[in-house]
């Protein structure tokens, strides 16, 4: 027969067998959350340092684009400038050819009445040559002037197309800085 303290003893070492064993399986399980949340913190940090890179990518993106739209920007003020001064000097040299037409015209006529009193004498022959000189380099200032009034013409007609082409790549520029701004806002 067994002594009266065998089957507490029994029991007792039951019993911390059994602790022994939920206790190992308690480390188990613990080790286990502890190596998946290792896991997922890893995981998690590389996704933040790629979502970081992505960011970089993207606010480099938005410089570039404002830093265009600014270069854009300043080119159409310089050649708005340049157009309007372009203009006021066409519509200076009309107002000058205009002139020098009315000049031409006087001149003309001048030499007209001159040819007709030619006949009554010699002076008023050299003083005709003299109006025919004038007459012929007021038609070369006219030509020259024709000319140049023509070439800022076609000058201004140049700088026009060229601030057009530039307000279109302006307005392509902004909405496609206006979409990547979007598009960053919602990433």
């Amino acid at each position: 027969m067994a002594p009266d303290g065998y089957p507490s003893r029994v029991r007792d070492s039951v019993s911390k067998g059994r602790s022994a064993e939920l206790e190992a399986e308690s480390m188990r399980n613990l080790a286990y959350v502890v190596s998946s949340a290792n896991d997922n913190i890893k995981t998690l940090q590389k996704t933040v340092k790629q979502q970081e890179k992505e960011i970089a990518a993207q606010t480099d993106q938005v410089s570039s684009l404002q830093r265009n739209y600014e270069t854009l920007s300043r080119i159409r003020k310089a050649d708005t400038k340049e157009f309007t001064l372009l203009k006021g000097l066409h519509e200076e040299q009309q107002a000058a050819l205009s002139d020098l037409q009315e000049s031409f015209a006087a001149e003309r006529e001048r030499a007209e009445s001159l040819e007709a009193q030619l006949a009554s004498g010699a002076t008023e022959r050299a003083e005709l040559q003299e109006l025919r000189l004038r007459v012929e380099d007021v038609e070369r200032e006219k030509a020259k002037a024709t000319e140049a009034a023509q070439s800022e013409q076609r000058r201004a007609a140049e700088l026009h197309e060229s601030a057009k082409g530039l307000k279109l790549q302006l307005d392509k520029l902004s909405r496609a800085q206006v979409e990547s701004c979007l598009y960053s806002y919602s990433a």
